[in-house]
């Protein structure tokens, strides 16, 4: 492991400790969010982390109150409350393993 990957797993673990959960989940949710754009919604991130909806809205509280998160609308399923559409930004210690994951670094 080179100097620069120590210090952006040790960033990556310090923000899953901020945030209350753990760094894979955060690694998962940085991966979705690279396939799928950086706008969803609660139900759709639990679908794809296949993890409860109440998991999934405690990490986006954390998130929410860290500053990562922004309400920028809702979307309309059928029936029922609209969901809200969510943007959810990542540091920069997981856009750096994006660029590693695509051969760039």
């Amino acid at each position: 492991m080179y100097p620069h990957e120590e210090s952006r797993e040790r960033s990556v673990e310090y923000f899953a400790h901020q945030m209350n959960t753990s760094p894979e989940t955060l690694r998962r949710i940085a991966e979705v969010l690279r396939e799928n754009g950086d706008v969803t919604t609660a139900q759709e991130l639990a679908q794809h982390l296949e993890i409860t909806i109440r998991n999934v809205n405690r990490i986006l509280s954390h998130l929410d109150e860290a500053g990562y998160l922004i309400l920028v609308g809702t979307r309309t399923f059928g029936k029922g409350r609209p969901a809200r559409l969510l943007k959810i930004t990542m540091p920069e210690c997981f856009h750096e393993e994006e660029g590693k994951k695509a051969g760039t670094l």
